[in-house]
């Protein structure tokens, strides 16, 4: 592995074999589950984390990894808010009734 700092990012070069099946792997699991959330607002998440993807992977696929974990910080905050401070969608919302 090697890395460099890029305009804006940390550029990582590696040689992974199959690198394209185990980054679309990759996406498939980060974003599948959430397209598929019978919640809405955590399926519109998921649409919007695959954006994201297509963004970052189009803006620079050297510093793809850097540029991500740089969004999953941020979208990690905004799920911690959301869960802090939205109200619940059930009177108990742990039940399993």
């Amino acid at each position: 592995m090697r890395a460099s700092l890029g305009a804006y990012h940390v550029s990582y070069s590696i040689n992974l074999p199959y690198g394209i099946l185990v980054v679309g792997l990759y996406v498939v699991a980060t974003c599948g589950a959430l397209l598929f959330s019978g919640y809405r607002d955590v399926a519109v998440f998921g649409v919007a984390n695959l954006a994201a993807v297509v963004v970052l992977a189009r803006l620079t696929a050297d510093g793809f990894a850097s540029l991500w974990c740089l969004y999953a910080a941020v979208t990690s905050g905004a799920i911690s808010l959301h869960m802090r401070l939205a109200k619940p969608h059930r009177q108990h919302p742990y039940a399993l009734t």
